[in-house]
């Protein structure tokens, strides 16, 4: 494997990269591995050392830039390297109108390594002596994400199939399903070479995660895979914390494990089931957090090429329990893993629900997660005594006028008026109001204490499962004219 560094002259930012990724690459142990330069896109500085500022700034971290020499990127470059990353969009243009059309490099943007999509390397060339700490910083959080990266290059890829795989404990409805096949990947290159043999063999590939939003088939053909990405880590950058996270992390876990080291952001999101992978498709939610809120980015796989690529959040198109991979991406990309921005600065979001009456006082981020646990678990099943997808239906979205008629009717309903001319309904609610709280349809039925739950006693399919749920729906429809929207994902067979 072949890195190459790109600035404009050579003397400031990519030796810098070069030098702080020789260092990251002896420390991950793959400096046998992988092989690195750095050059420039102009030919003004060729010959010269790295710029003084740039070398004082690298030796106060250990880092020795003096034995680099300024040489400038050529088109055999493209052919050399496997990566060839530059620092802003000026180096990118330059680099894409060099690259030969029958390169196979892949040339791109340092900074999508540290999780920032689009982001640039700025010149610290013309300015003091914090320009060159500040690009110290950002190299180091993008050569983490790098070696991440490079660490599946370095692996055997072995495919680890398995063949007539029942998913039953797959899924949290414990719906009956059995897949042809199913692999779980544990690195970027096992799961691209799962994808290739998916693609090869005209197999279709179903996405799994934790299963607590899927509804399965009874018998699932081609490849059913479940990403098993589970590293996590941190990196900070000014005055921010990003956690980077594997899709395959328990995303209760992560949400646990971040709040007790006292970071602020996704304490309300505790105890949603599934995987981190999950999360972003339906752009998960609750308590007044949404996990829009912090995502800074996502990196996703192309399932018929293998392509890894970045999205920033604004690229998601984040809606509610929405995005582009219900849309556009679907069926398309599966998510590898999610950039979180937090903080330790303290921002407790306790206007919704009775969170705020558990917490009187100015609580910890662990606290908080704690008390929505409790509710949660007041209210909500476990799905490993009773089986359940948590929420089944979305909270219904519907225009202001129309919630105006139905709060005449209906004054104690629960409502919440967005700022788009919509306001959102609690489908509980309405479904308790039809006395639907506690029913049994055969293996299915409401939760007796949480009508917005549809729960498997067993024995059933998923066909039983969407019977009852239309007929749940359809009496909601014709009691208040308000149509419900399932959360969980049809699977086909």
């Amino acid at each position: 494997m072949k890195v190459l560094f790109v600035c404009l002259g050579n003397i400031c930012r990519s030796p810098t990269a070069e030098g702080v990724f020789r260092r990251a690459l002896e420390q991950a142990g793959l400096a046998d591995k992988v092989e690195i330069d750095s050059c420039g896109v102009g030919s003004w500085h060729v010959g010269k050392a790295p710029d003084a500022r740039a070398q004082q700034a690298a030796l106060l971290r250990g880092i020795d830039l003096s034995d680099l020499c300024a040489r400038q990127l050529t088109e055999q470059d493209f052919n050399d390297f496997d990566y060839v990353l530059g620092m802003d969009q000026d180096n990118l243009r330059a680099m894409r109108d060099l690259k030969p059309a029958n390169s196979q490099a892949h040339v791109g943007l340092f900074l999508d390594f540290a999780g920032t999509p689009g982001a640039e390397v700025p010149d610290p060339y013309y300015g003091g002596d914090e320009g060159f700490e500040n690009v110290l910083n950002m190299i180091e959080a993008a050569s983490e994400g790098l070696i991440q990266q490079l660490k599946v290059g370095a692996e055997v890829v072995t495919l680890n199939l398995q063949a007539n795989v029942d998913l039953t404990h797959a899924n949290t409805l414990r719906l009956p399903c059995q897949a042809t096949h199913f692999a779980a990947p544990a690195t970027l290159s096992e799961l691209r070479a799962v994808l290739a043999h998916a693609h090869h063999q005209n197999w279709p590939v179903t996405l799994l995660g934790g299963g607590s939003n899927v509804l399965l088939p009874d018998k699932l053909s081609g490849v059913a895979v479940r990403p098993a990405l589970n590293q996590w880590w941190l990196t900070r950058r000014q005055g921010s914390v990003y956690v980077h996270v594997g899709a395959g992390v328990n995303w209760h876990s992560l949400v646990m494990a971040t709040a007790e080291l006292g970071l602020w952001g996704i304490e309300n999101l505790a105890l949603i089931p599934g995987s981190c992978g999950a999360a972003p498709v339906q752009n998960i939610g609750a308590y007044g957090v949404e996990l829009a809120d912090t995502l800074q980015a996502v990196q996703v796989m192309e399932l018929a090429t293998g392509r890894s690529y970045w999205l920033s959040a604004q690229e998601c198109a984040f809606g509610y329990r929405d995005s582009i991979f219900k849309g556009s991406l679907n069926g398309r990309v599966v998510i590898t893993q999610l950039v979180l921005r937090l903080s330790r600065v303290p921002a407790p979001q306790l206007d919704y629900g009775d969170l705020a009456a558990r917490l009187s006082h100015t609580p910890t981020p662990w606290e908080v997660a704690e008390a929505v646990c409790a509710i949660r678990r007041e209210k909500l099943p476990d799905p490993e005594v009773l089986a359940n997808a948590g929420s089944y239906f979305k909270n219904p979205l519907i225009k202001d006028a129309q919630a105006a008629q139905l709060l005449r009717e209906y004054p104690a309903m629960p409502h919440f008026p967005l700022k788009d001319g919509h306001t959102k309904l609690a489908a509980g609610w309405l479904i308790d109001q039809c006395g639907l709280k506690g029913m049994r349809d055969g293996a299915f039925g409401v939760h007796q204490h949480q009508a917005l739950v549809l729960v498997h006693f067993g024995g059933g399919d998923r066909q039983g499962l969407m019977n009852t749920a239309s007929y749940i729906a359809a009496q909601v429809e014709t009691r208040f004219g308000v149509r419900l929207e399932s959360e969980p994902r049809l699977i086909n067979a």
